[in-house]
């Protein structure tokens, strides 16, 4: 290797080191931390529920405090086997997650780095490619998703492990694939994992598979290479994904409608931000148009923005470089399956593919297309660099397009400063809620424009001058610097921070609650279910601002205020028992789903009343009062919203655990909707089982029952009953929960239709119920096994 080359292996990954420091410089050095979306609605509430269970000595396999309990470690977001996790214990939230986003980013960039260099590009061309993957608007808008930035940072060293394997075709090679794809599966992103290995195939198809002998001794080998890896990654994820399997086999996620698998599909018009530094999602569009381009919400991801400047030496690589054909494959593939339901594509790829099935949100093969995208631009920059005079005709190709795609953004600049109230009215809410003009809002968002502009003139000025051989270098790494920093002024606003004690904030609504006797909490949601906000609130918004406390921007204060409004799962940080929680990740099972969605169904009725006392649900938190006319109100506390908050406490709500004499039989629909609100059902005396005998109480019967120890994944009770009785205890049944009476084993039986009843005799006993269920212990046994055997196979090299 020449000196040079080789001084450019080490020049090129130090100079890539400090870009995350750059890029996320107020995380690092301000002390300030992440916050927005899943990072404050999703993640810490999961986090919260983790460290609990192992501070409690518990295995961290139960969520205690989400919808009556839900299985922790069969949800795969919650990233609870993954390695990097276990640091929570450890270090405060803010501060994991700034570790946990600086690992990730470098993860991901070296193993971009990595695969350039295996798909033949130089040590600067693979900086290039990583570089540009960093700051590609997909990716960083993926910092705020956890799981699935974890995951899209692993692709790349999922096809280097698995194109070193074709190459070598060892078992070693073959073992190191497989531990990356497990590594990425424990990651906990279904969808990015698939993405891998999707890749990872369609590599080996374009350029290891011998097509015309398919049955020769080559391809034999591959098949087998892949079996060993495939086999491998498997055994090590198992301990989180078989139970994730058992959980999603029994809930809604394995037969989701086409209508909310192709939720949040790019709309191709919104494809123009992929070349133009605009952003849709941050205007304030009319309901028509935000239902178009995005069902109504606001946009899964943030930005499309791939970078004007970075899209000439895309170009050359489309036209001039060497081994593009997977980058090329990958990007129009992914741009396709991201379109959705606007195109035919994806319908025939979830037919074809089952698994596409579960999945929910193309938009998440944008992910893909970046990595595309940043393959090309170090591909192109070699090319650039290095291409023969003789190929000078077809770069004039790369110039047309720099022109073209430059002409493009300057139509849209003309458009908004010629005619902003025409596309105002087209576009956006009338009249604003702020008051702000249309020309003020579409010029606003059209400022990084100018930036790309003149970068693309720069551009094109370099294309130009690299017909001359020897400014073909310098010109090369103009356009490549050029690209990272208009890619990097572009998104210098993309994931905004926020003081530390954002996420350590407790609201006072949160400290009035009292859960000392382990009722639940019930916390209206007003974004679950379509019309209630209007309902109640008279607005579609239902988190709309009414004030912004001074020192703060809006995306601050809206994140505040969802935390003075503890809007679920939040509860779970201050480890408040939650209760009717709407099933947002579609991994509850029926009967649980149709109980949360039936309370909303009894809103102002006594069985509203009646239902939250068997959810044993003491106190609701609310912004209205409409229809809570028979709760006690308890405490008002102020709102960033126009309402105030009001804590209201249910009359008699049952306790968590209570014993009772009698049984009804009842099960589905029928027993939701006719039994348990049934004015004769008494539950303080008999309980409803999905199946069984039924009994009636006995005369005289009494009982008590007293939870002894109440952690996570076990409860214990202690259960004095006059005649045999049954223990109902006011938890989310799940077949995973093991009972035993003194010892002894009693089945754990389905009660009022989503908890969980025990049969006790007659006297005083003790019960004991734990959780453990099948698919986690025989994952545990395959993960050991896949452990042994990956050692073994990586120390045989």
């Amino acid at each position: 290797m020449p000196g040079g080359a080789r001084r450019s292996l080490h020049y090129a990954p130090l100079a890539l080191a400090a870009l995350p420091l750059l890029v996320f410089k107020d995380a690092v050095f301000g002390g300030r931390v992440f916050y927005q979306r899943d990072i404050q609605l999703a993640w810490q509430p999961q986090v919260a529920s983790f460290v609990h269970s192992v501070a409690s000595a518990s295995w961290p396999v139960w969520d205690a405090f989400y919808g009556f309990g839900q299985p922790l470690l069969a949800d795969p977001s919650g990233q609870f086997l993954y390695p990097l996790t276990w640091l929570n214990l450890v270090l405060m939230p803010g501060t994991y997650y700034t570790v946990f986003v600086l690992a990730h980013a470098a993860l991901g960039m070296a193993g971009v780095f990595i695969l350039s260099r295996r798909l033949g590009a130089s040590p600067w061309a693979a900086a290039v490619a990583a570089a540009t993957w960093m700051l590609c608007g997909p990716t960083l808008s993926l910092v705020n998703l956890y799981h699935h930035f974890a995951g899209a940072a692993w692709i790349p060293w999922v096809v280097a492990a698995a194109d070193r394997a074709l190459v070598a075709r060892t078992r070693r090679a073959s073992a190191l694939a497989g531990v990356a794809l497990g590594a990425q599966l424990l990651a906990g992103s279904a969808e990015m994992a698939f993405a891998a290995v999707l890749l990872s195939a369609l590599h080996a198809g374009l350029s290891f598979v011998q097509w015309r002998r398919p049955l020769s001794a080559p391809n034999r080998r591959l098949v087998a290479g892949a079996l060993l890896a495939a086999a491998l990654a498997a055994g090590l994820a198992a301990p989180q994904w078989l139970p994730t399997a058992e959980v999603a086999w029994r809930s809604e996620r394995q037969r989701l409608a086409a209508a909310e698998r192709t939720l949040w599909s790019v709309h191709p018009a919104a494809l123009i931000e992929t070349v133009v530094p605009v952003s849709l999602g941050a205007l304030p569009l009319s309901a028509e148009r935000r239902l178009a381009f995005f069902d109504g919400r606001e946009p899964f991801l943030f930005s499309l923005y791939l970078g004007l400047p970075a899209a000439a030496l895309v170009g050359a690589g489309l036209l001039l470089g060497k081994g593009r054909r997977l980058a090329v494959a990958a990007t129009a593939g992914a741009l396709l399956l991201a379109l959705g339901r606007h195109t035919p594509v994806y319908a025939v790829a979830s037919a074809a593919i089952p698994v596409l099935g579960s999945f929910r949100y193309p938009a998440k093969a944008m992910a893909v297309v970046a990595l595309g995208w940043a393959l090309l631009a170090g591909i192109g920059f070699d090319a650039w660099r290095d291409a023969p005079p003789r190929q000078a005709g077809r770069g004039r190709w790369v110039v047309v397009a720099a022109v073209a795609l430059a002409l493009l953004a300057l139509a849209v600049l003309l458009a908004v400063h010629l005619a902003p109230e025409r596309i105002g009215a087209a576009l956006l809410h009338q009249p604003d809620p702020f008051g702000r003009s249309p020309r003020a809002l579409l010029r606003q968002a059209t400022t990084d424009v100018w930036v790309a502009l003149a970068a693309a003139a720069a551009v094109v000025a370099a294309a130009v001058s690299r017909r001359r051989t020897a400014r073909a270098g310098p010109a090369a790494c103009a356009v490549a610097l050029l690209g990272a920093g208009e890619l990097a002024w572009s998104h210098r606003d993309a994931n905004a921070t926020a003081a530390r004690d954002l996420l350590a904030y407790r609201p006072e609504v949160a400290a009035a609650v009292i859960q000392e006797d382990g009722q639940r909490l019930y916390v209206y949601d007003y974004a679950g279910f379509e019309g209630k906000a209007m309902e109640h609130l008279g607005r579609a918004s239902p988190y709309r601002l009414a004030v912004t406390p001074p020192g703060l921007t809006p995306a601050e204060a809206q994140a505040l205020a969802l935390r003075v409004y503890p809007v679920p799962p939040q509860p779970a940080i201050w480890r408040l028992y939650g209760s009717f929680e709407l099933d947002g990740r579609r991994l509850f099972p029926p009967y649980l789903a149709d109980l949360t969605a039936f309370l909303r169904v009894t809103e102002g009725t006594p069985e509203h009343r009646r239902l939250l006392r068997i959810g044993a649900v003491r106190d609701v938190v609310a912004l209205h009062e409409r229809g809570f006319e028979d709760l006690v109100p308890v405490a008002t506390f102020p709102s960033l919203f126009p309402e105030n908050i009001r804590l209201l406490r249910v009359p008699d709500a049952l306790p968590r655990a209570y014993a009772v004499g009698g049984s009804r039989i009842a099960d589905g629909r029928f027993a939701l909707e006719r039994v348990l609100v049934d004015p004769a059902f008494d539950p303080t005396r008999e309980v409803v089982l999905a199946d069984g005998t039924p009994r009636a109480a006995p005369a005289g019967f009494q009982a008590r029952a007293t939870i002894l120890e109440l952690r996570p994944d076990r409860v214990v009770v202690e259960v004095t009953a006059s005649h045999e009785a049954f223990l109902v205890l006011v938890d989310a049944y799940d077949p995973g929960w093991r009972a035993t009476v003194d010892g002894s084993t009693a089945p754990v039986l389905r009660g009022n239709h989503a908890f969980r009843a025990v049969a006790v005799p007659a006297g005083t006993h003790r019960v004991e119920q734990r959780y453990r269920p099948r698919a986690l212990l025989a994952g545990l046994a395959l993960g050991a096994v896949a452990l042994v055997a990956g050692i073994a196979l990586l120390a045989r090299g």
